[in-house]
């Protein structure tokens, strides 16, 4: 292992380090799997989990305090007169001398003995308050909605044992980031599905939100939720069930059967201008790889209202995969939605204020089964719409290609036939890729969605019209016939057949205008 390594944080630079003060940054958690660090200091950055010395098995507890490394070098600093740790940019206490054990044994036991005195009034309290309940008439207990929510009291007893109030966290004397992501990131998930993945969290007992966007083109029997900061037995896949879409605010929420407990939401959150945030996502690299879990720290920048709603814009750069994740206040609690849809300028970040979370969830007490049937078919309706639409574009472009190769042909005193075989090949095989992801599971999607008796007889006729254009016109993709006119004349026909029934189902839907 090289002596010159460096990591990064956000988007600061941290180093030199000798391969055993790295291990020890590893080990204390300041370096986590998803690290970018790098040898030397002009090293390719790589992902801190690909340096296998980082991760060795803990030494027995002897051999530890036997060889204890040495403290980590500071930060480089203009000022000489403030040591800090790296990374953190806060003061760091001096080592206190071996004579003063005895005064951290002492507070050590108050500390031990304040925490049971504590947990004592929490059983108390408890049991008076199963007292009180007892004692209540049973007409107190309302008749329970179709989907049960009930809001989490308060942090789970391990969560508890984390210092509430830390005054050098460096989160406005709140929790550090370490502390946070120990008590937030089991109840965040990832989200996979055919053409996307996205990121949600758990907001009350078995239910996770998340961006709506990341399952508009999802069919939910296909998507797979993991937890991947859970224990093994409890990470997934799990499969969810859809409860609500809130098309207007870009909020889905989904039913996830699952032992792991939600996050805190905030109450009456007010934003702060410059407010310390830590987000936790899992953003894609291409290829399909991705950072599971992986966290950021920002800043609450400005507040700004877009199509008429309310945003968070936010010192971080958002990437694809983010979407739908917790931004955390320094007291473990959900302050907002990350979202990638408001911004249509790369490197900005929004989110979606908490209170609309929390109104969500509150929707949940009072939404009928009717009301979630009829959400689901609609959600079902609207996914297999796009997918047509993609997969019918895409044929149409083929078609038009192959009508502009034979005009090129025939204009160079060639034969359309010419034409066509200059680019027939090349043509197929783009479009042979994307009905590999979308039309097996259309062509078993097709014959439910055309007999739903809740989607209306227009809108299942339009629907199976559109399909039945979209079939045509990969017949014509994959075996071309006809004269180089009367092939011209067919795809004018089903190309401005595609459109005019992609519009009237847009109506039927309810879709905006960026369904293309």
């Amino acid at each position: 292992m090289t002596d010159q390594w460096y990591y990064r944080q956000t988007a600061a630079e941290f180093g030199p380090y000798t391969g055993a003060q790295l291990r020890q940054l590893a080990q204390s958690g300041r370096i986590t799997a998803a690290t970018l660090v790098r040898p030397a200091k002009n090293g390719d950055w790589i992902l801190a989990s690909q340096v296998k010395s980082l991760w060795v098995a803990d030494r027995p507890k002897a051999a530890r305090l036997a060889n204890v490394p040495p403290p980590l070098p500071p930060r480089p600093s203009s000022s000489a007169a403030r040591a800090t740790v790296p990374g953190d940019g806060q003061p760091v206490a001096p080592a206190r001398p071996q004579r003063k054990r005895t005064a951290i044994v002492i507070g050590t036991c108050i500390g031990v003995a304040l925490l049971v005195a504590g947990l004592l009034v929490y059983l108390a309290a408890g049991r008076a308050k199963r007292a009180l309940a007892a004692t209540a008439g049973a007409s107190d207990i309302a008749e329970p909605s179709p989907v049960a929510v009930a809001e989490q009291a308060g942090p789970s007893p391990a969560q508890s044992a984390l210092p509430a109030n830390n005054p050098a966290a460096g989160h406005g004397g709140g929790l550090s980031t370490e502390q946070i992501v120990a008590r937030c990131e089991s109840g965040v998930a990832l989200i996979k599905g055919r053409v996307s993945s996205g990121t949600g969290f758990l907001i009350a007992p078995d239910v996770l939100v998340t961006n709506k966007h990341v399952l508009s083109h999802e069919l939910i029997d296909l998507v797979e939720v993991y937890f991947p900061s859970a224990k093994a037995a409890e990470q997934g896949p799990f499969k969810p069930t859809l409860l609500l879409d809130d098309e207007k605010q870009d909020l889905s929420v989904l039913r996830v059967k699952t032992n792991l407990k939600p996050v805190m939401l905030a109450r009456n959150y007010q934003f702060r201008r410059g407010q310390e945030i830590t987000v936790i996502g899992s953003p894609g690299l291409g290829g399909g790889a991705l950072l599971q879990n992986a966290v950021s720290r920002g800043v609450m920048s400005t507040e700004i209202t877009i199509h008429g709603l309310p945003y968070y814009q936010v010192g971080i750069s958002i990437n694809p995969g983010n979407s739908g994740g917790p931004a955390f206040d320094s007291d473990a609690q959900v302050i907002g939605v990350v979202t990638l849809k408001a911004s249509e300028k790369e490197g900005l970040g929004f989110c979606i204020p908490v209170a609309e979370v929390r109104r969500l969830r509150d929707r949940l007490q009072t939404v009928t089964q009717h009301e979630i049937d009829l959400m689901q078919a609609t959600h079902r309706l609207r996914v297999t719409y796009r997918s047509i639409a993609l997969l019918g574009q895409a044929y149409k472009s083929g078609m038009r290609l192959y009508v502009s190769a034979m005009q090129s042909a025939i204009d160079q005193q060639q034969g359309p036939d010419a034409g066509l075989s200059a680019v027939q090949d090349k043509v197929q095989s783009k479009l042979q890729s994307i009905d590999h992801v979308l039309l097996g599971v259309l062509r078993s999607e097709i014959p439910h969605i055309t007999s739903d008796p809740k989607v209306s007889e227009p809108t299942r006729q339009k629907l199976a019209d559109f399909w039945a254009n979209y079939l045509e016109m990969k017949s014509y993709v994959d075996n071309p016939r006809g004269s180089y006119l009367t092939y011209q004349a067919k795809c004018n026909e089903l190309s401005d057949s595609h459109d005019r029934l992609s519009e009237a189902i847009k109506a039927m839907l309810g879709l905006g205008d960026e369904e293309n």
